[in-house]
């Protein structure tokens, strides 16, 4: 629904069962006629020709028609007439934001007000997740983030829950000592602890670890003292996880 082809040459464009015209297929609309045709697989490009410069729709039947089948017939000829194809070539388009295509932003917003009712999401919560998808960072190292932040990242825990992974099997890939959760990982975890110690350390920031990820975002950001800081320390953040989700990664696959 927020992704759709818009037309150009009609070679990738199904006629019947593409979204081409209108808000929903041909087949859809006109599930009688799709019956008893003989082009039920056919692109639009294939479902008429030019002649003397001018877009001619030929569309082929099984059978002829009932009395009661031509009006639905002459229906579908008023909904297609205004349309014909080009020069162009088929394309995807993103609907949220024709003008300037697909972007983080424009995703966040249908992911927000879709997978995210408000009522969902305390103000904070809302408010971290619209500053991790502000961030000057690539739109995968965001995804991860915005699924680290809702939990939906694929640790052992959440697998063990879908019956992937034994509940014998379910300890941190990095320390081996506790079930690897999601706050564990990236928070708890001896190892990503060392390593938040020393990027504090760097930073010149004093933070006490706390109980979830979203905090820990919140808790490192509001120490710039100014805008540009604390977009910086939100990319170093974000860099934090993606790095390391790879470390962990790599200790699954590769050893």
């Amino acid at each position: 629904q927020v992704a759709v082809k818009k037309m150009g040459g009609g070679n990738s464009i199904k006629f019947w069962k593409d979204v081409w015209v209108g808000d929903q297929t041909l087949e859809s609309r006109f599930p009688r006629l799709f019956g008893v045709s003989v082009q039920q697989d056919n692109v639009v490009r294939e479902v008429g020709r030019w002649v003397d410069g001018e877009w001619r729709w030929e569309l082929l039947w099984r059978r002829n028609f009932f009395v009661w089948e031509e009006a639905l017939m002459r229906n579908l000829m008023e909904v297609i007439s205004h349309r014909g194809i080009t020069d162009a070539e088929d394309r995807w388009v993103w609907k949220p934001n024709e003008a300037e295509g697909f972007t983080v932003k424009s995703m966040y917003i249908v992911l927000e007000g879709v997978l995210l009712p408000q009522s969902l999401l305390n103000d904070f919560e809302s408010v971290v997740l619209k500053n991790i998808s502000k961030s000057a960072v690539p739109s995968k190292v965001c995804a991860l983030a915005w699924q680290l932040c809702l939990d939906r990242i694929p640790t052992k825990e959440n697998l063990c829950r879908r019956g992937i992974v034994r509940i014998d099997d379910s300890l941190c890939s990095l320390c081996g000592e506790t079930v690897e959760t999601s706050r564990h990982i990236f928070l708890h975890c001896r190892f990503a602890a060392d390593v938040w110690y020393h990027v504090n350390r760097w930073l010149g920031t004093m933070v006490v670890l706390p109980p979830d990820v979203m905090m820990s975002y919140g808790q490192l950001v509001g120490c710039g003292g100014n805008k540009k800081i604390r977009k910086g320390f939100s990319i170093v953040w974000l860099a934090f996880v993606w790095v390391i989700w790879r470390v962990r990664n790599d200790r699954v696959f590769k050893f």
